[in-house]
């Protein structure tokens, strides 16, 4: 799916802000790669990259934090039989 200017910058938004939710969740070695991503514009990478290191933490996903993982999703057009498999497992571990 191509996003068009607005979508993208609803996006890199979105990631904005659950970059900055998200700082006892996310180690400092997976912010750097994620804050790298999010620079260069590499959006499904840094989504995946922070699903992966919520799913690591093993922490419970604060509810704030899932709704703009499903916002996220819903605009980069993401469903649970993408490539993009660590978002679906990041809404199981929803609590």
């Amino acid at each position: 799916m191509s996003l068009n200017a607005k979508e993208l910058g609803e996006v890199r938004s979105c990631l904005e802000r659950l970059f900055d939710l998200t700082p006892g969740c996310v180690p400092d070695r997976h912010r750097r790669q994620i804050r790298e991503f999010i620079d260069v514009g590499e959006y499904g990478l840094a989504t995946d990259e922070l699903a992966a290191s919520f799913l690591e933490s093993g922490q419970a996903i604060p509810h704030n934090v899932a709704r703009l993982v499903e916002q996220l999703a819903d605009t980069m057009g993401l469903t649970d039989s993408d490539e993009h498999a660590a978002v679906a497992a990041l809404r199981a571990h929803v609590h």
